[in-house]
């Protein structure tokens, strides 16, 4: 089952394609998480704190939904990143503009240090099981520039595991 904002397009894609049901939800209304049949062993948040505005109270909102014992498993954007670290040093803006706040795809608002996710989901309640980073990048073929991606893959490759695109995390309830 799959939950949030999505166009029908999507929903209609998720449920043909891979029979997964979309339930409509909006992650920036903590009491907007829908009352299921059966609660989940895992939650999967790949790529979607760094869109959320109230990270704290859809954390928690997640939490107590969650039954005791279940595990949390999410990908998320890190702040220590090479790429971000050059584009602030080009002037350029790191997180996307407020005009995306209500659009379905609300844009990054939030990065998060791997170890400043790591207090947060234990402040939340979980416990963190495993936390780390890893670069999450497409091949150079998917850019619109392929030196460009091929430079951007090549760089994140030989620094060091501190700047890496991505955390992962998997923590489980209490």
């Amino acid at each position: 089952i799959g939950l949030g904002k999505s166009p029908a397009w999507f929903k209609e894609a998720l449920l043909s394609r891979f029979n997964v049901d979309l339930m409509e939800c909006d992650f920036e209304d903590a009491k907007s998480l829908p009352e299921l049949e059966h609660k989940p062993d895992i939650v999967t948040l790949l790529e979607v704190l760094e869109h959320i505005r109230k990270p704290k109270a859809f954390l928690k909102a997640v939490h107590e939904w969650m039954p005791s014992g279940a595990r949390l498993y999410l990908t998320t954007n890190n702040i220590h990143y090479i790429g971000y670290i050059l584009k602030l040093c080009a002037g350029k803006e790191i997180f996307h503009p407020a005009e995306t706040e209500d659009s379905v795809y609300p844009g990054h608002c939030t990065y998060y240090s791997q170890d400043g996710l790591t207090r947060f989901l234990e402040d939340v309640g979980f416990s963190v099981l495993s936390a780390t980073r890893l670069n999450f990048l497409p091949p150079s073929r998917f850019y619109r520039r392929r030196l460009f991606g091929s430079a951007k893959n090549m760089l994140s490759s030989i620094v060091s595991s501190k700047y890496a695109s991505h955390l992962e995390i998997l923590c489980q309830k209490r």
